[in-house]
């Protein structure tokens, strides 16, 4: 059976840069950068494997695009491993789906984290489509579950996927809801995370300069320290510790809506993110400089 390094390194060709960690039980973390495929300097992938020294081989298989500051989330899947090495938390076993070509043979895994986009994530779902890929194992995806990717899949949207999006078709709070219908009274589409979030952003910005007063750099940096706005998903704040917003995610399920013929979100349940930074009294242990 192939195994992950040899068919990176006969897909990805050899690595740019190894990083070697040691981790409880004789098993090592291998993070290694490759150079892009198949346009030098396209794109950029990151294999984060777990590897037991034993007999049998565990491994964890990430793909990254360089624009998401690789080396920084090959850290921290690196930690994550090591986490379940600790835990003794039953591994993945070291076979690969290989994101954006055919799925090796005999794979024996159990699930799968996707953090495709744009027209690679297309390109994807009609390959594993084809080899019955969301039939046979759980598929986890950030952002999927956004208009902005499952619209243009239409009816072939995969089903049972558990994502991060933004239901705005769910939401029915009364600002959200009056959002909605001025941005498509405006626009004459309905909504995707960007128009969300762009909007959000200018909101905090006009909040920003109307606390300061001015549009001084310095003075705007102050006021943005534990600013709070109200905004069409209720009030966020960005917090005086670290200016880190509270703006959370919904995270849900996917399912193809047959009235619209396109996949949707199903129970969607919002996650401030109150809930998830970490304290404050961790970012000061984390930014001793700040």
């Amino acid at each position: 059976m192939t195994t992950v390094r040899a068919h990176f390194d006969g897909y990805l060709g050899e690595p740019r840069r190894r990083t070697s960690h040691s981790l409880p039980g004789r098993a090592k973390i291998e993070v290694r950068e490759h150079p892009g495929q198949p346009e030098p300097g396209d794109v950029t992938w990151v294999t984060v494997g777990l590897a037991s020294l034993a007999s049998s081989r565990r491994e964890l298989v990430f793909g990254c695009h360089e624009r998401f500051a690789c080396p920084e989330i090959a850290g921290l899947l690196a930690g994550v491993a090591r986490r379940i090495v600790e835990s003794g938390i039953p591994h993945f076993w070291g076979d690969l789906i290989d994101l954006g070509g055919p799925v090796l043979p005999g794979t024996k895994a159990e699930a799968l984290y996707v953090s495709l986009f744009g027209s690679d994530w297309l390109a994807f779902v009609r390959e594993a489509r084809k080899r019955g890929l969301f039939d046979k194992m759980f598929v986890v995806g950030i952002l999927l579950g956004e208009p902005e990717y499952m619209d243009p899949l239409k009816a072939e949207a995969p089903e049972g996927m558990l994502v991060t999006g933004y239901p705005w078709y769910d939401i029915e709070t009364p600002a959200h809801k009056d959002f909605v219908a001025k941005y498509m009274k405006r626009t004459g589409k309905t909504p995707v995370a960007g128009s969300l979030v762009g909007y959000l952003t200018f909101q905090s910005v006009f909040e920003a300069v109307r606390k300061a007063g001015s549009t001084d750099t310095n003075k705007l940096v102050a006021a943005f320290r534990g600013l709070s706005v109200q905004t069409p998903i209720g009030p966020i704040r960005f917090r005086a510790a670290d200016g880190q917003s509270t703006m959370g995610a919904w995270v849900g399920m996917t399912k193809v809506d047959p009235k619209r013929g396109v996949g949707v979100m199903v129970n969607p349940e919002y996650i401030s993110g109150e809930r998830v930074l970490p304290s404050e009294e961790e970012v000061k242990k984390l930014r001793p400089a700040n």
